[in-house]
């Protein structure tokens, strides 16, 4: 088997036991990302995730300001844009901005959209923020779990791309703009 062969089936074993963003050194317990992986494999860090794994997205339950429950079972046979946030974050305000102006083309495109705050207050604090900005994409407030789950806890904005089946194929950790959110969107369909 040639090395890169090794170097992935290698990286597909070690992967499919750890979750999303947890894989660390084994020495110094330094966070170590995918992209470090395959690089430390001699494997070009253009390789998709989904060549290394498709994990499946942990199952959550989060409710409007309204009360109204979203699961992710709700979002079977469907794209979803999962992105956690707070309003005191500006990058976040700015990639929420970008997800309201480009709702309607999502939708057409068959891609949802969901974004969940990790704002401490909860409602306090984030019902005043989606009024002020007349959100309509779903907002809700993230349970701690979750948080815990999609690692949420280690920086925002944090996006994930969920498919029709339920598992993260593309996570990003970082603010998305109007226009990257856009070639994502038609890079998305494509690939339907």
């Amino acid at each position: 088997m040639p090395f890169s062969a090794v170097a992935l089936a290698s990286a597909r074993v070690f992967l499919a036991h750890a979750p999303p963003r947890t894989v660390r050194y084994l020495g110094d317990m330094q966070p170590l990302s995918r992209r470090a992986l395959l690089a430390s494999l001699g494997l070009s860090a253009s390789v998709p995730l989904s060549a290394l794994e498709t994990p499946k997205a942990p199952a959550f339950e989060v409710r409007t300001e309204l009360g109204k429950r979203i699961r992710l079972e709700d979002y079977s046979g469907k794209v979803l844009l999962l992105t956690f946030w707070a309003t005191w974050c500006p990058h976040c305000r700015n990639q929420i901005a970008a997800m309201e102006k480009l709702r309607e083309t999502y939708a057409a495109k068959e891609i949802e959209m969901l974004a969940v705050s990790v704002d401490r207050e909860g409602w306090k604090i984030v019902a005043p923020y989606v009024q002020e900005h007349g959100l309509r994409i779903p907002v809700s407030i993230a349970p701690p779990r979750m948080q815990q789950q999609y690692a949420a806890n280690g920086g925002i904005p944090l996006s994930y791309i969920i498919d029709r089946k339920g598992q993260m194929i593309k996570d990003f950790r970082g603010a998305l703009d109007e226009e990257t959110l856009r070639r994502l969107g038609d890079a998305i369909q494509k690939a339907l």
